[in-house]
Protein backbone atom coordinates (compact mmCIF):
# COMPACT_ATOMS: atom_id res chain seq x y z
CA UNK A 1 0.00 0.00 0.00
CA UNK A 2 1.49 3.27 -0.95
CA UNK A 3 -1.29 5.70 0.27
CA UNK A 4 -3.91 6.20 3.16
CA UNK A 5 -6.25 3.26 2.50
CA UNK A 6 -8.98 6.07 2.58
CA UNK A 7 -7.38 8.54 0.71
CA UNK A 8 -6.90 10.99 3.12
CA UNK A 9 -4.00 14.01 2.14
CA UNK A 10 -4.08 15.40 -0.91
CA UNK A 11 -0.15 15.99 -1.10
CA UNK A 12 2.24 13.52 -1.98
CA UNK A 13 5.96 14.06 -0.77
CA UNK A 14 8.94 12.17 -1.94
CA UNK A 15 12.15 12.13 -1.06
CA UNK A 16 14.22 10.62 -3.91
CA UNK A 17 17.98 10.29 -4.60
CA UNK A 18 18.86 9.89 -8.12
CA UNK A 19 15.86 8.99 -9.42
CA UNK A 20 15.00 6.58 -6.85
CA UNK A 21 12.26 6.92 -4.51
CA UNK A 22 13.32 6.75 -0.88
CA UNK A 23 10.56 7.59 0.92
CA UNK A 24 7.16 9.14 0.63
CA UNK A 25 3.75 10.41 2.49
CA UNK A 26 0.92 11.47 2.17
CA UNK A 27 -0.18 14.49 4.34
CA UNK A 28 -2.00 17.78 4.63
CA UNK A 29 -2.98 20.90 6.31
CA UNK A 30 -0.53 19.70 9.58
CA UNK A 31 -1.59 15.97 9.37
CA UNK A 32 0.37 13.48 8.16
CA UNK A 33 -1.78 10.53 7.02
CA UNK A 34 0.83 8.22 6.19
CA UNK A 35 4.49 7.89 6.15
CA UNK A 36 6.73 5.42 4.63
CA UNK A 37 10.35 4.55 3.63
CA UNK A 38 12.88 2.33 2.07
CA UNK A 39 15.96 4.12 3.19
CA UNK A 40 17.27 5.31 6.78
CA UNK A 41 16.80 8.84 7.59
CA UNK A 42 14.95 9.48 4.20
CA UNK A 43 11.21 9.51 6.25
CA UNK A 44 13.57 11.66 9.05
CA UNK A 45 14.20 14.12 6.03
CA UNK A 46 10.53 14.42 5.04
CA UNK A 47 9.50 15.25 9.06
CA UNK A 48 11.81 17.47 9.05
CA UNK A 49 10.74 19.37 5.72
CA UNK A 50 7.43 19.30 7.15
CA UNK A 51 8.63 21.22 10.46
CA UNK A 52 9.57 23.90 8.33
CA UNK A 53 6.57 24.69 6.89
CA UNK A 54 4.32 24.73 10.04
CA UNK A 55 4.21 24.51 13.62
CA UNK A 56 2.28 21.64 14.01
CA UNK A 57 1.98 18.29 13.06
CA UNK A 58 0.02 15.68 13.92
CA UNK A 59 0.31 11.61 12.52
CA UNK A 60 -2.52 10.06 12.35
CA UNK A 61 -3.36 6.43 12.69
CA UNK A 62 -0.36 5.23 13.48
CA UNK A 63 0.67 1.88 14.62
CA UNK A 64 1.60 0.58 18.21
CA UNK A 65 5.17 -0.11 16.65
CA UNK A 66 5.98 3.12 15.62
CA UNK A 67 5.86 4.83 18.98
CA UNK A 68 9.54 4.80 19.12
CA UNK A 69 9.85 6.40 15.41
CA UNK A 70 7.42 9.22 16.78
CA UNK A 71 8.77 9.79 20.22
CA UNK A 72 12.68 10.06 18.44
CA UNK A 73 11.06 12.96 16.17
CA UNK A 74 9.86 15.25 19.08
CA UNK A 75 6.04 14.06 18.94
CA UNK A 76 3.76 13.44 21.96
CA UNK A 77 1.49 10.96 21.63
CA UNK A 78 -2.25 12.18 21.86
CA UNK A 79 -5.67 10.33 21.69
CA UNK A 80 -6.17 9.04 18.11
CA UNK A 81 -9.23 7.38 16.21
CA UNK A 82 -9.90 4.52 15.09
CA UNK A 83 -8.19 2.70 17.92
CA UNK A 84 -4.91 3.62 16.55
CA UNK A 85 -2.66 6.23 18.39
CA UNK A 86 -1.47 9.60 16.97
CA UNK A 87 1.16 12.03 17.98
CA UNK A 88 1.50 15.51 17.20
CA UNK A 89 4.15 17.97 17.00
CA UNK A 90 3.94 21.65 18.31
CA UNK A 91 7.12 23.88 17.78
CA UNK A 92 6.14 25.69 20.57
CA UNK A 93 6.68 22.97 23.03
Amino acid sequence: MLYNEDNEGDNFIIAEDNGRILAWAQATGGYIYFIESDSKGAGTAIVNWLKTKTDYLQAIYCSNGSASYWEHQGFTKIEGGRGWPDYEWNEDE
